[in-house]
């Protein structure tokens, strides 16, 4: 993001007292697409004024909810695509499964990491490549972790961590 100077003058209001016009001064906030995200304007009185654009509170408030993205899997079934944080307390171990990403999800970062073991747990994944890769990742201790990055239809592997892939 960058700040970009709109200073401009203006004949509305109060001029100066050699009759020249008074400056509205205005700073925008802007991202790196172009658009406009606050702006902080000092008008001809002197006042300040702030307007911020773009996400609402409660969308704020909606993306900074961790419980949204993460997940905490128990018994074998099937891991979230869309949740970006799965934690494995499979009970006795077992297995899980984790589809093949959407085209709309690429470039979201997938996280899975045993945080109990109570026994193995083998995840078996579709669609999957790089480092290592293969079909089967098995997580046997605490901390085993497997990062996965989406693709159009694929997962990528980014790291891997204790875990064996076959």
């Amino acid at each position: 993001m960058r700040w970009r100077n709109t200073e401009t003058p203006t004949y509305a209001g109060s001029a100066g007292s050699s009759g020249e016009p008074a400056v509205v001064e205005t700073m925008e906030l802007v991202d790196r697409d172009g658009a406009v995200v606050a702006t902080f304007t000092k008008d001809v009185s002197g006042s300040f004024a702030t307007d911020l654009y773009g996400a609402t509170e409660a969308e704020i408030d909606q993306f900074n909810d961790v419980s949204a993205y993460q997940e905490s899997i128990v018994a074998a079934g099937a891991l979230s695509v869309t949740k970006v944080y799965s934690g494995l307390a499979v009970v006795g171990g077992g297995a899980v499964t984790l589809a093949a990403p959407s085209a709309s999800m690429l470039g979201q970062l997938k996280t899975i990491e045993m945080t109990v073991d109570d026994g193995n747990v083998t995840l078996a994944l579709t669609n999957v490549v790089g480092q290592s890769s293969g079909t089967t990742a098995t997580f046997g201790d605490v901390r085993d972790t497997l990062v996965l990055l989406a693709a159009s239809d694929k997962w990528i592997v980014v790291k891997e961590y204790g875990i064996a892939l076959a």
